[in-house]
């Protein structure tokens, strides 16, 4: 395979070849999203990576070792906001047995 990298050709082998795709297969979601955060495509608020940017390491200790169920909690905070937990729609505290 021929490239042309700005104003010089590149021949490329198989294996060169191989190993780019290799490596482009290797990027990250992490990478996907810091990419998408430095250039501006992702407001901070709803990118994933900052999720555990003010959670105390105890806590972070406590999610990894299983003690803490993230999902769990992401469920109680959706009903203590009032949101259906598929559509994230306001549907009020009253709903699934919640009050205010």
């Amino acid at each position: 395979m021929i490239a042309r990298s700005q104003s010089l050709w590149v021949e490329w082998d198989t294996s060169s070849f191989r190993t780019l795709k290799a490596t482009i297969m290797k990027i990250t979601q992490e990478d996907k999203l810091k990419a998408a955060a430095w250039l501006g495509l992702i407001p901070d608020g709803e990118n994933p990576l900052f999720i555990f940017i003010q959670t105390h390491k105890h806590l972070l200790i406590d999610i990894i070792s299983g003690k803490i169920d993230n999902v769990e909690m992401a469920r109680a905070e959706m009903k203590n906001r009032g949101l259906d937990l598929t559509t994230g729609k306001w549907m009020g505290w009253k709903h699934e047995g919640l009050s205010c």
